[in-house]
């Protein structure tokens, strides 16, 4: 048992290293939300991918399956390449990341100290050799690693037009091209170029080459996006164009010196068996654009998409003549308004134009329900079967039998329900928005939605509302609406009015708070925290809102609110959740944070390019382990916490040395306690690998501060067996063994 165990350990220090693990997956699109723009296999079974937004995506099982690995950049990444297993550079829009380490980790290397100050660097194109050495078309410049991509130095080309791709054969001997049709060429590893070529207004996107003399390039004429692919047999020299078509080329693979494949916009894909004497369609019944090519073994892979939805697309290479097999999968790119489940596996997905899905298991399939043209904002499941809809012109959609018969009842034309809450199956409550100034209205329903009726004050007026919440049955909130212009302010005192009730909304006691509170969320009678804006200008036609990013608390069930943290972009947020334990959530219109420490700090989980679409429209949390995020483009994305990380700073003094405690219990079903001891701030990770030392999961992989740590991990998704955990701190690493038992 010593000798496996110890064999084990080997094994283990000799394992690959993969991409840090996120916790949000993407649900639609799969894998992703955005255009794949390069792909590239590290070995036969590992594959990395990355596009808009900076994402990149992963496939340990040779590209049958992908996750997103990590978010880089807001940038696009328009090329990633490896050189070997670990050594690899993704580039794009003025960024250049470096990984040494097989895309554990990034580093970003631009701009770096060798970079002149002439203006940004747009990354076209990248080749990594085996020693160390790498090459970047970027626009104008061109780019040279002798480091591992740790160090970049500038290279002058003497080109008129922009530079666009190159590709070098071996360390010495290399191509590369411009936006006019130029060609050059290096004998001395891209430090001197010589133009060998002009083939005229001609935009290459993409020049390879199979050997020194032999190679073809392709992309799409000046000033038009009719394509073309062009042939050399003299080492670049002179070149004969073989093929036109009526879309750009954005990339081609060289088989060998028949067989060659390119790939356009449109879902264009030629072929050529014969050297490029005639030239074939593939077909994949795709109209999205393709952006890159690249071969596993026996396998071509081509991916691209739209700004919107990712495509993959692959083919045998003795197949091409037969449809390539496309990964393309979304249910829909819908703007997603609103989720809402009623249990753990029954859950319903709303959205504009009637757009309206129904699960029942947990969200991993949703299938239509094409009733309605509303466009849906809210939702809420009181009980089993039970579904309210509100829309934004007044609609209330709403089924008792899981959604056999509905009823569609109207609050008033341009007037949007915001949200609907319900603390009992019988009381409920809803705030309506309209479109003008003056705030919302406030219903309330006594039996179950039946009956609705107008929430009213002590002096018989209805009262105003943009966010209402309740935690019972008799306690809750709601917040009025900021005004829109200055007439809508009647007087001082309205501003920022925040209302209570004890008594399950027959009473209402008002506090007056120091600006308008934006979002508020609480946990308890007493306990709550709310973001404010104030007015600083009630003269102009529009009043003027002083923002801050204070996070304020209190403990008396809103009467009086404090400081309670100042958090980065604060201002920004349109939601605030605080769950169970010291966890809590806000949501910006284009980002995710998330806090541990109950809303001292935040992270962020999730981010979108102002720049680009998708915005998200919704956060919600079936619990504090299963959260779902909505969005515009069909946006879906599912939170999974399967580890709780906690500090116990006062448990134990400071460590001196790196310490791993066995797990408690031992044999544990489904979750178990793992404690351990850092004793310097270091970058850290903590493994799970199975008997036979495959990584099965990473608990996390991230920086430390120095102290005494305890995490609980949920291995429900894995099956009965021997387990082992091995804590990497800095240079120290150190293993035990766990046994599930189910």
């Amino acid at each position: 048992m010593k000798l496996t165990f110890f064999l084990l350990l080997f094994i283990l220090s000799l394992s690959e290293k993969t991409f840090s693990q996120t916790e949000w997956e993407w649900k639609n699109p799969v894998p992703a939300g955005t255009r794949i723009s390069s792909i590239c296999f590290t070995n036969t079974t590992n594959a990395i991918a990355a596009g808009q937004n900076g994402s990149l995506i992963r496939s340990t099982d040779g590209g049958t399956t992908w996750k997103v690995a990590q978010q880089l950049t807001l940038k696009e990444i328009n090329c990633l390449t490896f050189g070997n297993e670990n050594f690899g550079v993704a580039t794009g829009e003025e960024c250049i990341y470096t990984t040494t380490d097989a895309g554990k980790t990034w580093k970003d290397t631009y701009p770096s100290p060798d970079f002149p100050n002439d203006g940004p660097y747009s990354c076209i194109d990248v080749q990594l050799t085996k020693k160390n050495n790498g090459w970047i078309t970027a626009s104008g410049k061109f780019l040279r690693t002798t480091d591992m991509g740790q160090s970049w130095k500038k290279i002058t080309v003497n080109s008129e037009g922009i530079l666009t791709s190159h590709n070098f054969l071996n360390d010495t001997l290399g191509f590369c091209t411009n936006s006019i049709g130029g060609v050059f060429r290096s004998t001395n590893s891209g430090i001197l170029w010589t133009k060998i070529a002009s083939t005229g207004l001609y935009w290459t996107k993409r020049i390879r080459f199979f050997t020194p003399l032999v190679g073809w390039m392709a992309g799409s004429r000046l000033y038009s996006n009719e394509g073309f692919i062009a042939k050399t047999t003299d080492g670049g020299i002179t070149w004969i164009f073989q093929d036109s078509t009526g879309t750009g080329f954005n990339d081609l693979e060289v088989i060998d010196s028949l067989r060659v494949v390119a790939a356009g916009n449109k879902g264009w894909i030629k072929y050529t068996t014969d050297g490029g004497t005639t030239w074939l369609n593939s077909f994949t019944n795709n109209l999205d654009d393709n952006t890159d090519i690249t071969k596993n073994g026996d396998t071509l892979w081509i991916v691209g998409g739209s700004d919107y939805y990712p495509i993959i697309t692959k083919s045998a290479v003795n197949e091409l003549y037969k449809p390539w097999t496309v990964l393309k999968n979304y249910f829909s790119l819908s703007n997603f308004n609103v989720i809402n489940f009623e249990n753990d596996s029954t859950g319903w997905l709303a959205g504009e134009s009637g757009s309206l899905y129904k699960t029942t298991n947990g969200g991993n399939e949703w299938k239509p329900v094409p009733l309605f043209s509303v466009n849906f904002l809210s939702a809420c499941s009181p009980a089993s079967k039970t579904l309210f809809l509100g829309g934004d012109n007044g609609e209330l959609v709403s089924t008792s039998d899981g959604g056999s018969n509905w009823k569609v009842s109207s609050f008033g034309q341009y007037k949007k329900i915001l949200q609907i809450q319900f603390p009992t199956r019988s009381n409920g409550w809803f705030a309506l928005m309209p479109d003008v100034a003056a705030g919302g209205l406030l219903y309330s329903t006594k039996n179950g939605g039946a009956d609705w009726e107008k929430v009213l004050d002590s002096a018989s007026s209805p009262l105003r509302a943009s966010k209402v919440q309740f935690i019972d049955s008799l306690n809750g909130w709601f917040c009025e609406p900021p005004p829109i212009t200055a007439a809508d302010i009647h007087y001082p005192q309205m501003i920022g009015r925040f209302f209570r009730t004890t008594d399950g909304g027959s009473h209402w006691h008002q506090s007056n708070t120091s600006g308008i509170i934006k979002t508020f969320f609480f946990t308890s009678a007493n306990h709550g925290w709310a973001i404010y804006h104030s007015i600083t200008d009630f003269i102009n036609p529009i009043p003027m809102f002083t923002v801050n990013d204070t996070l304020y608390e209190t403990s008396d069930g809103g009467k009086y609110w404090k400081p309670y943290s100042v958090v980065p972009f604060l201002h920004d947020a349109v939601e605030l959740l605080f769950l169970s334990g010291r966890e809590s959530w806000m949501r910006t219109p284009s980002a995710v944070y998330r806090s541990v420490d109950s809303g001292r700090t935040f992270s962020q989980q999730i981010l979108f390019s102002r720049y680009y679409e998708p915005y998200l429209s919704r956060l919600y949390f079936q619990n504090s382990g299963s959260g779902w995020l909505v969005g515009n483009y069909g946006t879906l994305l599912h939170y999974s916490n399967r580890v709780t990380i906690v500090r116990n700073g006062i448990s134990r003094a400071i460590p001196s040395s790196v310490h791993l405690f066995q797990n408690y219990p031992n044999p544990f079903n489904p979750t178990t306690t793992i404690e351990f001891d850092i004793p310097y701030d270091a970058h850290s990770s903590l493994t799970i690998y199975n008997a036979v030392g495959q990584q099965v999961d990473e608990l996390f992989n991230d920086f430390k501060k120095e102290g005494n740590y305890n995490i609980i991990w949920n291995a429900g998704h894995l099956p009965s067996g021997i387990y082992f955990y091995r804590l990497q701190c800095g240079n120290s690493s150190l293993s035990k063994k766990l046994v599930l038992i189910k």
